[in-house]
């Protein structure tokens, strides 16, 4: 059976999509912190890189969009002319993340319930999931009157969702997405740089445009509002089932939450004993996978293709609700034989081809490294739910007790060749204070330095954060 929950609060709206048991899709959008994914803007020219082969676009969110260009050209990629102070209709098509801007692109695109429309060209594709010829054909037919000509010529690409639907539904779907672009298109004459001309459906529309298929059977949700829109918004699909549940528990009443714990974890365990590693950085996302105590299988090239064909499965899992976009490396075990890559390799892409984000694998290293990307839609799981450590700055790293005491050693050396007061206050972290203790050190300074040293504790979080101070005399 499959079920979308739809899960909101004063803080948040989680999207979640079951199949039986098992926890499919995932989508958390903060209440004060809409995405500026798929935002059509008017902005202005910055700053042209050569170098780079990029310019930097003010759309009026604070931080300047990254544009790629034609190399070294200064061209847009349809071939136009780009300069400091021109206005651009751009598109975010990456969020920005850490300290790089959003991505933009010149060639926008609208998404429908059952197509994207293409700003650029007269394409028509049809979802690679739609495989019957016929119904490609139909599909292709009726999407040809909606092309225009001309400066209003654009392309469709017809989603999975457009299997099997009539022609009237269908086109209406078409029509509004060209209306819609015409009426971005309008305001661009007029708008003043920098202006936000288009920004995406809420949630609860996207859910029921991207996550509710012919296989949804059922819809609740805590909301009364998001409740009298769904039953509207599906209200074409007799299958499904839309119910209203007073309850502030939803989540955890069908084991969502418990299914969301583990996937801010760093280590997922794999069927069998196995395990896989999940490691986010700011240029990729590696992912290492281990036998652990998996021992099933004859020898070890039996045992490290059993681990890898596990371990495909699950990786495609963890990135899909994790949200994780970008570069992917994924570390398989070594495999010696040909034909186990090869097996390995048909079972990641097998198991991608369920996420609706676009996801590309490509081939694998004689190493057993694969190489993927998959397309940013947002924060990760990860950066929705947890915050940048401050005190190591997210590198999981903090200086030693030990560090720090050579640290306050030296500034206590460089200060007694000024002069030192008689009585040394030292303020420090309650685990320094420790170390400080247990290695007898405020009286080897003041061997060293023929000072008395008090050693007090602060309640600062910082254990790296420390103060001298000269200490009153005793009476």
């Amino acid at each position: 059976m499959s079920r979308l929950l739809v899960n909101t609060t004063p803080r948040e709206t989680i999207i979640a999509v079951t199949q039986g048991n098992d926890l499919t899709d995932l989508v958390i959008q903060p209440t004060d912190g809409e995405a500026l994914l798929h935002r059509i803007y008017k902005g202005v020219v910055k700053n042209v890189v050569a170098a780079l082969d990029a310019a930097f676009v003010d759309i009026g969110t604070g931080e300047n969009g990254y544009l790629p260009l034609l190399g070294g050209k200064s061209r847009d990629l349809e071939g136009h002319k780009i300069s400091v102070g021109a206005r651009v209709l751009v598109q975010v098509t990456k969020e920005a993340r850490g300290t790089k801007g959003p991505m933009l692109t010149t060639k926008p695109s609208l998404a429908g319930r059952y197509a994207v429309l293409l700003t650029k060209g007269r394409y028509v594709g049809v979802s690679k999931q739609i495989q019957e010829a016929a119904e490609r054909e139909r599909l292709r037919g009726l999407v040809g009157a909606q092309l225009g000509s001309g400066d209003e010529a654009c392309g469709f690409i017809l989603r999975t969702a457009a299997q099997g639907v009539d022609a009237a539904e269908l086109t209406h779907d078409l029509a509004f997405l060209r209306r819609t672009w015409e009426s971005i298109r309008r305001r661009a004459k007029i708008a003043s740089a920098p202006a936000c001309l288009y920004r995406e459906a809420d949630i609860v529309l996207r859910a029921a445009r991207d996550y509710v298929t012919p296989s949804t059977e059922q819809i609740i949700t805590n909301d009364r509002a998001a409740y009298e829109r769904l039953v509207d918004l599906v209200s074409e699909q007799p299958q499904v089932e839309v119910s209203y549940v007073a309850a502030n528990d939803l989540l955890v009443q069908h084991g969502i939450q418990d299914a969301i714990a583990p996937l801010l974890e760093r280590r997922v365990e794999v069927a069998g004993g196995a395990y896989i590693v999940i490691d986010p950085t700011e240029a990729l996302t590696a992912i290492d996978v281990n036998s652990g105590t998996f021992r099933s299988g004859h020898g070890r090239d039996d045992l490290a293709l059993r681990v890898n064909l596990a371990a495909a499965q699950e990786v495609a899992r963890q990135i899909r609700l994790r949200n994780i976009g970008g570069m992917i490396i994924v570390d398989f075990i070594d495999m010696q034989r040909k034909e186990d890559r090869e097996l390995v390799l048909t079972a990641l892409r097998a198991a991608v081809k369920e996420d609706r984000v676009r996801t590309t694998v490509v081939e694998m290293t004689v190493l057993g490294l694969v190489e993927m990307t998959r397309h940013k839609t947002g924060p990760t799981l990860q950066e929705s739910r947890y915050m940048r450590c401050p005190e190591c700055a997210g590198t999981g790293y903090v200086m030693t007790a030990a560090a720090i005491v050579e640290q306050i050693t030296e500034e206590l050396r460089q200060k007694a060749e000024r002069g030192l007061a008689d009585r040394v206050l030292v303020q420090v972290h309650p685990a320094v204070a420790d170390y400080l203790r247990e290695e007898n050190l405020a009286a080897q300074w003041q061997t060293r330095f023929h000072k008395e040293f008090i050693i007090a504790t602060h309640q600062r979080p910082s254990r790296t954060q420390y103060q001298l101070a000269a200490a009153p005399q005793e009476d």
